[in-house]
């Protein structure tokens, strides 16, 4: 089976950021004439003089132990921002979306630093990297011309600040079968307003293989509104932790990217109630109760 590692670039020999560049700039001669005394100066032998700059911003991808990328960046201007450096996977293992996963760790990573901002830039040539960088949420920056052989350089933001003040926060009442009878509540009670109303009878089979007939009209996932305020509620009798509290917080995301670098920082230490996984109402869903006891799911949602 594949397995693909992030791993320290002193687990390496001197000379392998250089060979990577190389390698992965190869479909075109001039790259590696212009560049090769930067990729060696600026990139190899910097890191290797300075392993403990390269503990904190670059890692090599492998697979199976055989080094296929690498990606660096520059921490000098943390935490107002980060600009990524070079990135790239070895042509042998392109079209496989390893470099999609490589910049999502790259991403965390930065993101665990503190950054506000993360700049990344490519030639306006390339345009797998730049479909690339838009897929793991950079935005269009601007463009600005270089010279006769890189025609115009493209700059991509990732405005981390933008995109939290984006996130939307849910609170999650679970019910141990008495879902039902709790959304009639505050109906009198509140004028609450139900939006969508699925039972477990609704749900997709893959989603409720055990449910039993006693189970089919359970509240699997119910949308309401008190006023402005939208909450979700769920039918939980069999939860794998009885004894966790039946108000969760849920983080609804732009996208499934963004989504899995915050689920693995708050994975650490952390209790999973139900894995990452697809559900009737999400395609990313995962519920966790955090280092601290308090639970939580994030997810994205469709329109």
């Amino acid at each position: 089976m594949t397995k693909l590692e992030f791993k320290p670039l002193r687990d390496f020999e001197r000379g392998i950021i250089y060979k990577m560049l190389k390698e992965a700039y190869s479909f075109d001669e001039r790259y590696f004439q212009l560049e090769q005394e930067k990729w060696k100066a600026e990139a190899d032998d910097f890191f290797f003089d300075h392993l403990h700059i390269a503990d904190m911003c670059v890692f090599i991808s492998t697979i199976d132990d055989e080094p296929i990328g690498v990606v660096m960046w520059d921490p000098r201007k943390l935490p107002n921002e980060v600009e990524i450096g070079h990135n790239c996977i070895i042509p042998k293992y392109k079209g496989h979306g390893y470099g999609k996963i490589q910049m999502t760790e790259a991403i965390r990573r930065i993101l665990q630093q503190g950054a506000k901002k993360i700049i990344v830039s490519t030639n306006a040539d390339l345009i797998p990297a730049q479909r690339m960088y838009e897929s793991v949420g950079f935005e269009f920056d601007r463009k600005e011309p270089v010279d006769a052989f890189f025609g115009a350089w493209i700059f991509y933001k990732y405005p981390v600040v933008e995109k939290r003040k984006k996130l939307k926060v849910t609170p999650n009442f679970h019910f141990r079968g008495d879902g039902k009878q709790a959304i009639e509540l505050y109906k009198r009670a509140f004028g609450a307003e139900v939006k969508v109303l699925l039972c477990n009878s609704d749900a997709n089979l893959e989603d409720c293989v055990a449910v039993d007939e006693k189970q089919k009209d359970l509240v699997y996932h119910a949308d309401i509104y008190i006023g402005e305020q939208r909450i979700i509620l769920t039918d939980d009798p069999e939860a794998p932790l009885p004894n966790t509290n039946p108000l969760s917080l849920l983080v609804t995301f732009e996208s499934a990217e963004e989504m899995k670098i915050a689920y693995e920082m708050m994975a650490d230490d952390a209790t999973i109630v139900y894995p990452l996984q697809s559900t009737t109402f999400s395609s990313c869903f995962v519920s966790l109760v955090d280092k601290f006891g308090m639970r939580w799911e994030l997810m994205i949602e469709e329109g």
